[in-house]
């Protein structure tokens, strides 16, 4: 671990950034993981933690200025990893939504810093073990959280998703990948402790982390699981590997005895609380915990010897021989799960119920296909550099096969493809192999020199976990989680890192980097201080609407948090939504310019925005602008194919207006001809419907189906086509009485 950071020039560098580090890891997953949700209600926490992580960097900066020159394979990284965030303030320049696009080119440029302060903090031996132990120690901390809410002792918000945990993250799926990765890294610690009470303590823990995992009822998890399982057994000597499995099976055996426990203490909880009853749930947790530790200790002590014996080679049939036969294992298991095995008869309900309807037409296999499907569509139309930051949220619905609801792609490689093009997606896939080709490379010498400690597999073991399960599942939308790949992506650089030739030695050109990064990190962090600034103005207004109800107030307020972010499109949404029911009630022309300012902005910076368009055709109604409201209505129907409600509203104004008698026999047909073509789109989308699994099919009905009023035009429209135009307005105004 040496060759970081120069401890008499630079103490005070190596000092800030592992205290920013490790208060990160403790204090920033409470809020919420750092969700990038494409809401206001997220963007607070995010831009505090990015201006600390930017101020971090200023820090680096001045290192890199004064001793940073490029000689190892880790400084080209150093240099390289810039080019993810790059990539993305690219997309920014023709983004579909501004602002989001912004967001997530911020949230790139965190994710560069944090691998640089992993590279570092690792080649120092203090810090590397401030690293990992803060690592392990805040997980342990966000698992015993998430426990203390299962058995009602706390109430965040969320924490418990119907009958799943979610802890911080309030996201299942979220969660599980981050326990698999708390998991691993324990059994690593246990597999590594010399000292029988930090054996004692890693093995304890694992039971709460993995009933956490249980009750996540995470099925892409518990696979993701067995194969980085697999993954880390294939790097130990054969014997090692045995003993791994033995104590790893006591400990999961332990967490599946408490599972059924914990989940009847639950709803005995949500049916009448009672501190006693919580009591008893802990205790039971705890005191099994316990015993699984000492069982694990015991098989130490009279198994621990075989680790002393030499390893033997990292390819050899010994060493695969395990890893094999769990392969094998999984794939019978696969062949059970396919043919509909009856679970319930040999496991927990809960999970039983979940393996049961694992299929390739359940619900969340066949949304997920269809997803991919869509997005790679909508990523074709903007090849090289993307749609920016956020693209699918807003995309999606133009883009989507049938009325699901997502504004995540649940894959962070087609979403990097769609947001950032085949630039930023080849970028990242490139420096991803580059770090770990640089692991491979070194990996048998590393496992050759620290045969008794594999605490250093925790960082790419870490990063492989979220990655791996960032295929199926939006982990990486959580800054908290993403931040983490990066930290331990930048370590996992550090611990497998070798010598070049030197590139650039200190001189101009590495002074004219850090300079340049410095300057970048100095106007970031004005940006996001100015973004905090224009959200307190924002929920003020907020506030102030909810109290006192004052326009004037609430105007001023939302004026000046979009002077300091022009193109909020929440900010423009709130003042077009505030202004035209002003008008609506008051007739007051210039509400309705105010709108009309907010909504032609928003149609610039962000055309896809549904509310926009739905406010914007409600004052052309207020208006009585009937041909605008066509024109938007229209509009409407064909960038949110999907959404019932535009047909219903588009129909009914080309009834009204097909049946206008000031208006020339020609428009009155053309608009009523509209009216039928609606009306056959709608059939034809809802035969689509009907082709879906059932899941799929009866939850697609329900927000894309025909109601009573849209029934009632559709009659109406059939009685107006059989009969002479000239009798349509009179039959027109009956229906109206």
């Amino acid at each position: 671990m040496k060759g970081g950071l120069n401890r008499k020039t630079t103490g005070w560098i190596f000092a800030a950034t592992s205290v920013f580090v490790v208060i990160f890891l403790f204090l920033a997953p409470f809020h919420q993981g750092l969700f990038v949700g494409y809401e206001v209600t997220f963007e607070r926490p995010l831009y505090v933690a990015l201006v600390c992580s930017l101020v971090c960097l200023t820090f680096i900066c001045f290192y890199l200025y004064r001793d940073w020159k490029i000689a190892s394979h880790g400084d080209i990284l150093v240099a390289l990893i810039w080019i993810i965030p790059i990539s993305y303030f690219i997309a920014t320049l023709e983004a579909i939504t501004s602002q989001w696009a912004f967001i997530e080119a911020f949230v790139r440029l965190g994710w560069g810093v944090f691998f640089v302060l992993g590279y570092y903090i690792t080649r120092h031996s203090a810090s590397y073990k401030i690293l990992l132990f803060a690592l392990i120690g805040s997980g342990y901390v966000i698992v015993m959280f998430g426990l203390l809410n299962w058995f009602g002792n706390a109430h965040y918000i969320d924490a418990v998703l119907a009958d799943r945990l979610s802890s911080v993250f309030q996201y299942p799926n979220a969660y599980a990948a981050y326990l698999i990765a708390i998991a691993i890294c324990a059994l690593i610690m246990v597999q590594s402790s010399r000292k029988k009470r930090y054996l004692v303590f890693h093995a304890f823990m694992l039971v709460p982390v993995l009933l956490s995992l249980l009750l996540t009822l995470s099925r892409g998890a518990l696979l993701v699981l067995f194969v980085v399982l697999i993954f880390y057994l294939a790097l130990l000597p054969w014997k090692r590997q045995l003993i791994s499995v033995m104590e790893l099976g006591i400990v999961g055996i332990a967490a599946f005895a408490v599972y059924g426990f914990a989940v009847k203490t639950r709803g005995q909880l949500l049916e009448n609380y009672s501190p006693g009853v919580s009591l008893r749930g802990w205790l039971l947790v705890l005191g099994i915990a316990a015993i699984a530790s000492l069982i694990v200790l015991g098989v130490r002590l009279r198994f621990g010897r075989l680790d002393n014996n030499k390893a033997d080679k990292l390819w050899s049939p010994r060493r695969l021989a395990l890893p094999v036969v769990l392969v094998s294992l999984g794939l019978a298991l696969y062949v059970l799960i396919m043919s509909n095995f009856p679970f319930s008869k040999i496991l927990p309900a809960g999970i039983a119920a979940r393996l049961e309807g694992v299929n390739l037409q359940s619900t969340s296999v066949f949304l997920r296909n269809t997803l991919y499907e869509d997005a790679i569509r909508a990523g074709a139309d903007y090849p090289v550099f993307g749609a920016g930051g956020g693209a699918w949220s807003v995309l999606s619905e133009s883009y989507k096969s049938y009325p699901y609801s997502s504004s995540k792609v649940h894959n962070f490689y087609i979403e990097t493809y769609l947001e950032s093009g085949l630039f930023g997606g080849i970028v990242l896939i490139a420096i991803l192999c580059y770090v770990f080709v640089l692991l491979i490379g070194q990996i048998k010498k590393k496992i050759r020199e620290t045969n008794d400690d594999n605490r250093w597999l925790i960082f790419p073991v870490f990063s492989i976990v979220i990655l791996g399960h960032s295929f199926v599942d939006f982990d990486m939308s959580f800054f908290y989680l993403s931040s983490l790949v990066f930290l331990t992506l930048g370590a996992t650089a550090a611990i497998s890192n070798r010598p070049t030739a030197v590139i650039w030695g200190k001189g101009r050109v590495t002074k004219a980097f850090a300079s340049g990064l410095f300057l970048v990190a100095i106007f970031m962090i004005y940006k996001c201080i100015v973004a905090l600034r224009a959200d307190e103005y924002y929920r003020s207004s907020i506030n102030v609407l909810a109290e006192t109800g004052k326009y004037d107030a609430v105007q001023s307020a939302i004026e000046q948090a979009e002077s300091l972010r022009p193109g909020h499109p929440q900010y423009l949404v709130t003042m077009a939504k505030l202004n035209r029911l002003m008008y609506r009630d008051t007739k007051n022309e210039s509400f309705s310019r105010t709108a009309e300012y907010a909504l032609n902005k928003l149609k610039a910076i962000d055309p896809y925005n549904i509310e926009a368009v739905e406010i914007n055709y409600d004052l052309d109604m207020d208006r009585m602008n009937l041909d605008r409201a066509h024109e938007e209505v229209r509009r409407a129907v064909e960038l949110f194919p999907w959404t019932i409600g535009f047909y219903e509203k588009a129909i009914e104004l080309d009834l009204r207006l097909g049946t206008d008698s000031t208006l020339s026999d020609d428009k009155r047909i053309g608009y009523l001809r509209e009216a039928r073509w609606l009306a056959n789109e709608i059939i034809r989308r809802i035969e689509v419907i009907d082709r879906l699994p059932e899941t799929e099919r009866v939850m697609s009905r329900g927000v894309f189906g025909l109601n009573d009023n849209l029934q009632a035009q559709l009659q109406l429209l059939d009685a107006i086509e059989a009969i002479p135009i000239a009798d349509n307005e009179r039959l027109f105004m009956e229906n109206k009485r």
